[in-house]
């Protein structure tokens, strides 16, 4: 589960006021939303590394939610 704290997503709200987030933080903000609706969401991801074999970043690749609704119907 991706959780970025509320000073992270006080940040991200003045940058998507700006416009100025990028890819990896317009992601971090949706995840955010979602959560704040009662969405569950589950990510899971792998670290992506540079030529020296070191990481450097990480990469979503799975990413799945349901609602509250949707939970209890299951």
């Amino acid at each position: 589960m991706l959780d970025i704290g509320k000073k992270r997503y006080y940040n991200l709200q003045r940058k998507e006021a700006k416009g100025t987030l990028t890819r990896q933080e317009e992601l971090e903000f949706i995840l955010e939303l979602l959560k704040e609706e009662d969405v569950y969401v589950r990510v899971r991801s792998e670290y992506t590394t540079n030529l020296k074999g070191e990481r450097d970043g990480r990469a979503i690749k799975d990413l799945f939610w349901m609602s509250l609704k949707q939970i209890k119907m299951a």
